[in-house]
């Protein structure tokens, strides 16, 4: 059954060289013409690392230690090469992220010292149309 880009969807990437696996959530629906959606990763927390959300083990199944958000490497992203990119093997689906979750991750892009801009900017636009 091939991928479709959807909010809340997780995915992760092999580096076959060196066994890391990155995983990353879809925080926006599909808009646009073409497409699009916001893709952040997740990432092992340390001293340095952008605390505004820390994700605990069992709040996803790949999460087995503690982990933040990384929003300084938020990126827009094609839908179809989400799509394209999971159902050619480059990204493996994971399990879809609890809806309260979610909401902690997409509050925490808009918090974020470290979100780009552009990428605040256009979630700010998404989430919030009437401000």
């Amino acid at each position: 059954m091939p991928f479709i880009c959807k909010c809340g969807e997780s995915l992760f990437l092999r580096k076959i060289d060196s066994q890391i696996e990155h995983l990353h959530v879809i925080i926006t629906e599909p808009q646009g013409d073409p497409p699009k959606s916001v893709i952040v990763n997740v990432s092992t927390k340390r001293c340095e690392s952008d605390t505004t959300v820390i994700l605990k083990p069992g709040e996803h199944p790949f999460i087995k230690h503690d982990s933040v958000i990384n929003y300084k490497d938020a990126l827009l992203s094609l839908a179809a090469k989400l799509e394209e990119a999971v159902n050619e093997g480059h990204f493996e689906a994971s399990e879809t992220f609890d809806t309260t979750i979610l909401k902690r991750i997409q509050d925490g892009l808009l918090q974020s010292k470290q979100t780009p801009k552009n990428i605040k900017t256009y979630c700010n636009k998404i989430w919030n149309p009437t401000e």
